[in-house]
């Protein structure tokens, strides 16, 4: 944070919370057009940290100097329940690459239990919060590239706003009803 302010350090210099997310949206977003151009993008295709650390990176470079590290702090989501400790980031990533991995990396060719696992892993990986900014941002782009390289094509145009809510259900109730429906919208079609 910047001393005296309640506004992330970053690499432009702006010291206003509201400044800042307006530069940031328009940073990530041109970066987002980058990461969409497959041709003069390079990512890894890991599946697991590395590649999500690589995305984060890609889209927030222009913005902090830790994008794509680690968060070093622990995080709440406002009032409710917090986010992994950070001591324990890279045992849970490592953990659920694992696990991606043992599923065949969502490669189902059923959909309803495409969106079920889908939602396990998003939960799990939204809890983890690797990042001190930009999680949400970095995670839909790599499950819209797992979900790819398994034959399904996600869209989160139709639940602006609606994957939060799900999102905290999910974690602090521990009723992952609300972030399935919000996957049975974003599941657009299988291209098997």
């Amino acid at each position: 944070m910047i001393p005296g302010k309640s506004v992330l350090r970053n690499l432009i210099g702006i010291d206003s919370a509201k400044a800042l997310s307006t530069a940031e949206a328009d940073l990530v977003n041109a970066r987002t057009i980058q990461l969409m151009d497959s041709e003069n993008t390079r990512l890894p295709n890991s599946r697991d940290f590395k590649e999500l650390s690589a995305i984060h990176f890609h889209l927030f470079q222009d913005i902090y100097d830790w994008a794509g590290k680690l968060r070093t702090i622990d995080m709440r989501r406002g009032d409710g329940e917090f986010f992994a400790p950070c001591i324990y980031l890279e045992r849970n990533l490592i953990s659920l690459s694992s696990q991606l991995a043992e599923k065949n990396f969502l490669r189902i060719k059923d959909r309803s239990t495409f969106i079920r696992e889908l939602t396990y892993f998003y939960d799990h990986l939204n809890w983890i919060h690797p990042f001190r900014e930009g999680n949400g941002r970095t995670q839909r782009h790599f499950w819209s590239r797992v979900s790819a390289d398994a034959g399904w094509i996600l869209d989160w145009r139709p639940i602006h706003g609606e994957l939060d809510e799900a999102s905290r259900q999910a974690r602090e109730d521990e009723d992952f009803q609300m972030l399935y429906s919000v996957f049975e919208k974003v599941v657009a079609t299988s291209r098997t």
